[in-house]
């Protein structure tokens, strides 16, 4: 991605935020970036390639968040607080945030849908490197790394679009958390 269409995309992003996706305009995002709509149509054909670069990007910015963070700790517990921190809180609080969020999470459902299919499969994939070295531990209760990895991610995706605020998703957090730590042999039963 070339450094105009990365100004274009992060405008694009905070124009999504603010107005919500349906009714963001390609002029709304072209004004905020700076640039004609002519250069706004070279570098994307429609509102929907806009979008979808903006699901690329802010998934690939939040998968090399979590990698950073997980280069500094060493236990799988911590692995699960960062990975809870940057891939679920971060998500709920700056959606809470904004004015149109039902908007702007339908619209990335609906637009984005294979970018963020594809997001959700690099995190899983992420997991399982994880749960790699707890692969006997989870044979003994039925699951596989890859298996453990999908549940965890899917479930933890999910509570950030049921919680009815940030401490029901916290508790419903801590106990995924807890789950997958006795999964994975890491705590006993409470």
């Amino acid at each position: 991605m070339s450094e105009k269409q990365e100004k274009i995309v992060a405008c694009a992003i905070e124009v999504f935020s603010r107005y919500g996706v349906r009714r963001t305009t390609m002029g709304d995002i072209a004004e905020s970036a700076g640039v004609s709509r002519q250069t706004l149509y070279a570098s994307y054909a429609n509102k929907e390639e806009v979008l979808r670069a903006a699901v690329t990007q802010v998934s690939d910015s939040t998968i090399a968040e979590i990698e950073d963070a997980w280069r500094e700790i060493e236990s799988i517990e911590g692995k699960i607080d960062a990975y809870l921190d940057l891939a679920v809180l971060y998500f709920f609080d700056m959606l809470r945030k904004l004015p149109d969020a039902a908007d702007l999470i339908s619209g990335f459902r609906e637009i984005g849908a294979e970018e963020l299919a594809a997001a959700e499969l690099q995190k899983q994939d992420l997991l399982e490197v994880q749960f790699q070295p707890f692969e006997a531990k989870l044979q003994t209760h039925g699951m596989t790394p890859k298996t453990m990895a999908e549940f965890f991610q899917t479930a933890s995706t999910n509570f950030k679009y049921i919680a009815e605020d940030r401490d029901h998703l916290t508790r419903l957090l801590a106990s995924l958390k807890q789950t997958t730590l006795v999964m994975l042999g890491e705590t006993s039963n409470p």
